[in-house]
């Protein structure tokens, strides 16, 4: 299970469920990216934990060129800054807390 945040925007009505930023979920780091192709907010995994490892290291990075959004494919992805609309670019509020599932 991980946190994440409903943001709304009051100008166009967008909606996204995410962390808003770095967060941890079970075996993986996950940060959240806005598709400029697609215009989404989603949060991607971006390390994996091994699950065999005695250390608990976070051995493998997903390369940077292999991130792409999960709604359209683009791999026209950045960092999302967490407070702008990827849709119109207004000022997106952070509501509250819930818990994600995660299979």
């Amino acid at each position: 299970m991980g946190e994440a945040y409903h943001y709304t925007c009051p100008s166009c009505g967008y909606e996204a469920y995410v962390a808003g930023g770095e967060s941890r979920i079970m075996m993986a780091k996950r940060q959240s990216y806005q598709c400029d192709d697609c215009k989404t907010v989603m949060d991607i995994s971006t390390e994996i934990v091994d699950p065999n490892s005695e250390s608990g290291a976070w051995p493998d990075f997903i390369p940077v060129d292999e991130i792409k959004c999960f709604h359209c494919g683009s791999r026209n992805v950045r960092v999302w800054d967490g407070i702008t609309c990827p849709k119109c670019g207004a000022k997106m509020i952070k509501g509250e807390e819930g818990t994600r599932m995660v299979d």
